[in-house]
């Protein structure tokens, strides 16, 4: 799940945002004869509301509509999302699906522009700018596709297998073989992810060299130990993604036979398409963690002064804070010895004095983004 689909989520603010005075205000003066009240100069102002009335309305159901073939583009999203269409698949990785992604986001750059702004209301305009940001920045996204990492240690579809089923309800026997499915069509899902890694590495591409041995282990604990050796589903050493659905099938009202079924459609979709994908990802992690040379900016790929300006229209700024924190200790010492004695043996008193002062001081400031001046007409 890409961060520059959430950019189209505002769409389902669309249909509340559309003004209904307009609309009322056009059907009363519609219902005033000419003369009786009104000038003649006023009509062409009446005229326009029911047009400016029909571009909103428009709008508004371009932008739901923009907004479910989203959801249909994007499983992952759905299901956060609380929609059930996407419970059996996930997102296409291959080169084929990336493809019809930037063709979506062309014919949706199409369609909004066909909208005037002059026939929009302000939040609505506003709206059609964010939106035809949000494409643009997909394309341009797609064009630099080779360049951007498809994972890290935080996010990825290595980590989103997981997350997306665990948080996949299974209400009924219905819903749990469609989670199995689901899990199932997780082996080709990683495969995509193999499949967009090995491109990078013929471009040249490959992920900072810190973060193989993260990822490494990451897929590691998710095949550790085998679904093989998981026992009953539960317990120290079971695999986190039969535990969890054993936990679904166990609050479900089902027959013993129909979850044993269940459980086991489970256990060999993990032993033979899961476990095997993530084994192969982590094969092609291995391999290409030898032949990573970066570990700093983007400056440092092919084309990387280019990639740099993948978002052309921020000027400057990030949203991290720049600090620079400074600490010092002075210290003050002062000893005195007395002569030594005897008395019963051997003495000798000393007495002394430490004095410490520390200070710290510290810079932090954040620079926020800039956006440039762009024209999305």
């Amino acid at each position: 799940m890409t961060a520059s689909r959430l950019l189209v989520v505002p769409a389902l603010l669309a249909s509340s945002l559309v003004p209904c005075a307009p609309v009322a205000a056009a059907a009363r003066d519609a219902a005033v004869p000419s003369g009786a009240g009104q000038s003649t100069a006023a009509m062409p102002a009446a005229s326009a509301a029911p047009v400016a009335a029909t571009s909103a309305a428009r709008f508004a159901a371009f932008l739901d509509a923009a907004y479910e073939r989203q959801l249909d583009a994007d499983p992952a999203l759905a299901t956060t999302q609380g929609d059930r269409r996407g419970d059996e698949r996930w997102e296409d990785l291959t080169d084929a699906g990336l493809e019809a992604n930037a063709a979506l986001a062309r014919r949706e750059l199409a369609a909004v522009r066909a909208f005037a702004e002059s026939e929009l209301d302000p939040r609505q305009r506003l709206q059609r700018r964010i939106f035809v940001g949000a494409q643009e920045l997909m394309l341009e996204r797609h064009r630099w596709r080779n360049h951007l990492y498809p994972l890290n240690q935080i996010v990825g579809p290595h980590v989103d297998v997981p997350r997306i089923l665990a948080s996949q309800p299974v209400t009924d026997f219905a819903s749990a073989q469609a989670w199995v499915r689901r899990l199932a069509a997780a082996a080709p899902y990683l495969d995509g992810l193999v499949q967009r890694l090995e491109a990078q590495a013929k471009a040249g591409i490959y992920l900072p060299r810190s973060v193989y041995p993260i990822l490494l282990a990451q897929c590691r604990n998710l095949i550790a130990p085998s679904p093989q050796a998981s026992g009953n589903g539960s317990g120290v050493g079971a695999n986190p993604i039969l535990v969890d659905f054993t936990r679904k099938l166990e609050a479900l009202p089902l027959a013993p036979a129909q979850r044993a079924t269940l459980r086991g459609e489970a256990l060999r979709a993990l032993r033979d398409g899961v476990e095997p994908a993530y084994r192969r990802l982590a094969a092609t992690l291995e391999a290409q963690s030898a032949h990573a040379s970066v570990d700093g900016g983007a400056w440092q790929l092919p084309q990387g002064d280019e990639f740099y300006i993948v978002t052309p229209f921020v000027r400057k700024g990030n949203n991290f804070i720049d600090a620079v924190r400074t600490a010092s200790r002075d210290q003050w010492l002062a000893s005195m010895f007395f002569p030594s004695f005897s008395f019963l043996g051997g003495h000798q008193f000393k007495g002394g004095i430490d004095l410490d002062r520390l200070s710290y001081s510290q810079d932090a400031r954040r620079t926020g983004i800039e956006f440039a001046d762009v024209n999305f007409n």
